[in-house]
């Protein structure tokens, strides 16, 4: 029985940290900033499509990528939870690549404080990707470009990176700056072939 509880508590682990609260009042989710390619969520107004004329330098590249690779701004949203292990694993994993991809934007909520808007974001964003299950409301929640991510481990690291760099190559409806202007959603999603 013992190893059964050990082999269960392992899962919820791997699944992710832990489940935001159904209420609206218990999910309340802020803005932390903390670094030069982080995007204040809060004022951030802009859809940026074109990344500057920076070209992507990094030891990241090698000679088989796509030249367009870092030809677009990708915007990378994380929803977290300060007290769950696996999203500071995120945050520090972030803080460690963002400066190898210029053309990274990251922009950092915090699950369970108290900014009502954004944890109204976080529910229109969930709603409008049609995450649903007992996962649904799992953190840490990543959104790349048009693609999103539940939960954290070394083994996505690869993948997250691949998914950065496919969708610097291309342009891509941004679902959460949609929903942050009160954009036409089901547009957006019919742009980035999510219908």
């Amino acid at each position: 029985m013992r190893r059964y509880v050990t082999i269960f508590i392992c899962l919820l682990f791997l699944v992710g940290c832990g489940k935001q609260k159904q209420s609206n009042s218990n999910r309340n989710i802020s803005n932390e900033s903390t670094n030069s390619n982080v995007v204040d969520t809060n004022t951030n107004t802009s859809s940026d499509t074109n990344s500057s004329s920076n070209s992507n330098t990094s030891s990241n590249t090698n000679e088989n990528e796509d030249p367009n690779v870092g030809k677009y701004v990708v915007h990378y949203y994380l929803f977290h939870l300060s007290t769950c292990p696996h999203c500071q694993e995120e945050i520090e994993w972030l803080q460690s690549i963002e400066k190898d991809y210029p053309y990274l934007q990251i922009h950092y909520y915090e699950v369970g404080s108290t900014n009502p808007e954004n944890a109204e974001l976080v529910t229109k964003v969930r709603d409008a990707l049609k995450i649903t299950g007992e996962n649904r409301d799992y953190v840490p929640l990543a959104i790349i470009g048009n693609e999103y991510y539940i939960g954290f481990a070394d083994s996505k690291e690869r993948k997250f990176i691949r998914t950065i760099k496919e969708q610097s190559t291309q342009k891509y409806c941004d679902i959460v700056d949609t929903i942050l202007k009160d954009g036409d959603v089901e547009d957006c999603l019919k742009q980035n072939g999510r219908e």
